[in-house]
């Protein structure tokens, strides 16, 4: 069956009109619908009743189908036209070959707006009056259509950029990778349950998802794996509070925040606010839906941390905003009675909140290997849910589909959460990335997390060592304002990842997960160790790199001195290690690989950087003679790890000058 349909406008304060073009068995039909501002819900309407009626019919005629709505609905007029008119357009769609056609019927002043679709059997159609929606002008009879408006091309309409309601994805025919499965697990075997994500992770549309699946929205979970494990469809309350948006830092800031998101709370259940505090109002809502509905209350907390990440690092400020949020949470452990489920997400753990401390029965999913790939793409979705993405990006790139593969894994896979379970993407990348055919930074570039700067330098952190770097399991459960290390928050906020675990140590090792994250932070990081300065970066880091890449060093060292030149002098921060992280963030901006702090059996080697034909093993010495470097790399044997490896080995001895601010001396052999 193909279904096609327009929704034509014509000027303002004059009629909508709908036309539907069903073809089955090569019978075609064409029902008209008229009306002078139709009520809101009426395309919805449609799409049941034709998608109902068809599917019963072997053959029918438009006649039949004006029949079967008028009866269904006697309020509409219908009526049996064919294809005319004057001053309309007809867009059409063949699911069959996935191809959109626009023919023009007459001529006059008229737009259509084109509307996706998620299948074949829903109708191309939205009957709601448009508000500030796209529209787009005929290319003409029988031409197909090769962009959206604004641009966007077919395949690019359905990627769920910036959409994380489940709802919405699923209406609009958008991408969605099938979690349900996981889902209905997770909601069978445990009541209370906290999961722990980086940002842009898919938390919300995970919560978008579990709002919907309580709320006993059937109908959007066909296709999914929940249509078949769930059997009863119990609607519950839902209470769906997200904090995800919540930037300010001033306590009275986000009480007005919160007390207007309660308040919405409140009318869509019908209810009058009863009391003024956030915990009483909560608590108020929880048992008002019980005793209303006579059901038991689903609670789902959307990035509840939100409001503490943005102060964490101003202890009078965190002290305040803390109190908010403990008055809010804590009523929680007074519903058990009442509650179905309760799902709390976030970045981090935060102490003294009563979620953690009171909730005995909260069970943390965060690091479980059942649960890893709860948010984020696995590699076998991946391929299978975005396969035509792959292929199209993999055409526009001039690589094959393998090569697009293997670029899109080492950019964006690698996140692995429990010690055994599988890596996963970023969501919020893979999708960017195939929605625009680009390999681009655009998880890094939503911006990084200011509180994370600013715990660099609270815990004097050495960012060279920070990949390949080790920490005990109990650091992730320890309290976020009570950590000793970067390392644990480093890892919640999704910069570092999984790369081994230790049984017997009980010690995880912990990496960068890929490219866009290594080189996104450098980036950032190239502001705090480096200078604020970024008009002379991009020409210098090149030559650097070619010169390392055609192992001429004369190049890298006198481009190094230049570049160095032009940096403001910071009289903090002179040191050795300084030089030694400056200059490995400065080289990990280079595209190719480097390592710093690398670990041997007799120390640590400061700086490493491989090219395809060329390892460079260096040595940094601060106001030394360049041959301590050298010997340095000699007595503790820091070229044997790599004898073997194939490339050509150089070793570099450098010394940096407090005096100069700068490289004064370096030699290689």
């Amino acid at each position: 069956m193909r279904i096609f349909a327009v929704r034509t406008q014509k000027p303002k304060k004059m009629s909508t009109r709908c036309h539907i073009k069903v073809i089955k068995d090569n019978r075609t039909s064409y029902v008209y619908h008229h009306t002078d501002g139709y009520p809101e819900g009426v395309g919805k309407e449609l799409r049941g009743y034709l998608r109902k009626w068809c599917g019963s019919k072997d053959e029918f005629t438009s006649e039949d189908f004006c029949t079967y709505l008028e009866n269904t609905n006697p309020s509409y007029e219908f009526e049996n036209i064919g294809i005319h008119g004057d001053e309309e357009y007809l867009y059409t769609v063949d699911f069959d070959k996935g191809d959109y056609l626009c023919d023009k019927i007459g001529g006059g002043n008229c737009f259509s707006e084109v509307i996706p679709v998620k299948s074949k059997e829903e109708l191309f159609y939205n009957g709601r009056t448009d508000k500030g929606g796209h529209y787009m002008d005929t290319n003409g009879p029988g031409q197909e259509l090769e962009s959206l408006p604004g641009g966007m091309d077919l395949q690019q309409a359905r990627y769920p950029l910036g959409n994380q309601s489940f709802e919405k994805i699923i209406s609009d025919g958008k991408y969605y990778v099938d979690k349900t499965a996981l889902i209905y697990r997770m909601t069978h075997t445990y009541n209370y349950v906290f999961l722990s994500r980086p940002r842009r992770f898919g938390k919300s549309l995970l919560c978008s998802t579990l709002a919907s699946y309580f709320r006993g929205e059937k109908e959007l979970f066909k296709g999914l794996a929940m249509e078949r494990l769930e059997k009863e469809w119990k609607r519950y309350p839902v209470i769906h509070l997200s904090l995800a948006s919540v930037k300010e830092t001033n306590k009275k800031e986000i009480d007005e925040i919160i007390s207007n998101r309660l308040k919405n709370i409140e009318q869509e259940f019908g209810f009058r606010r009863e009391s003024n505090g956030h915990g009483e109002r909560l608590y108020n809502l929880i048992v008002n839906c019980y005793e209303k509905y006579g059901e038991r209350v689903v609670v789902i907390l959307d990035e509840y941390d939100a409001p503490l990440l943005n102060v964490l690092h101003e202890p009078e400020k965190l002290k305040e905003v803390r109190q908010t949020m403990r008055t809010l949470f804590s009523p929680l452990k007074d519903c058990d009675r009442y509650l179905r489920f309760l799902f709390i997400t976030g970045i981090t753990k935060f102490s003294q909140l009563s979620i953690f401390s009171e909730l005995n029965n909260l069970t943390l999913i965060s690091m479980d290997d059942e649960y890893s790939t709860l948010c984020g793409f696995t590699q076998q979705e991946l391929e299978t849910v975005f396969k035509d993405g792959i292929n199209d990006l993999a055409a526009k790139k001039g690589l094959t589909r393998e090569q697009t593969l293997d670029e899109l894994r080492q950019t964006y896979d690698g996140y692995h959460f429990s010690s055994e379970g599988p890596g996963v993407y970023n969501p919020y990348s893979i999708v960017n990335a195939l929605a625009k055919k680009k390999t681009e930074n655009y998880w890094f570039a939503t911006g990084t997390p200011g509180f994370l700067v600013h715990m660099l330098k609270r815990f004097n952190t050495d960012i060279s060592r920070i990949d390949g770097s080790e920490a005990m399991a109990s650091s992730f459960d320890a309290p976020t304002e009570n950590m000793h290390s970067i390392l644990p928050l480093f890892y919640q906020s999704g910069y570092l990842t999984i790369k081994g675990y230790n049984e017997r140590t009980r010690l995880y090792t912990l990496g960068f997960p890929n490219k866009e994250v290594k080189n996104g932070l450098m980036e950032n990081l190239y502001l705090y160790y480096v200078t604020s300065d970024t008009d002379h970066r991009d020409t210098n880091i090149w030559r650097i790199s070619e010169g390392f890449l055609n192992h001429d060093l004369d190049q890298v060292f006198q481009t190094l001195q230049a570049f160095l030149e032009g940096i403001p002098y910071q009289d903090s921060h002179f040191d050795e290690n300084h030089w030694t992280q400056m200059l490995y963030v400065v080289f990990s901006l280079l595209g190719i690989y480097t390592e710093s702090q690398v670990r041997t059996a007799k120390g640590r080697i400061d700086i490493v950087v491989k090219t395809a034909d060329d390892v460079y093993v260096m040595e940094v010495k601060l106001d030394r003679p360049v041959k301590e470097a050298l010997e340095q790399i000699d007595t503790k044997s820091y070229l044997i790890p790599y004898s073997l490896d194939g490339r050509r080995l150089t070793k570099i001895g450098m010394t940096f000058s407090t005096a100069e601010r700068n490289v004064t001396e370096w030699e290689a052999c």
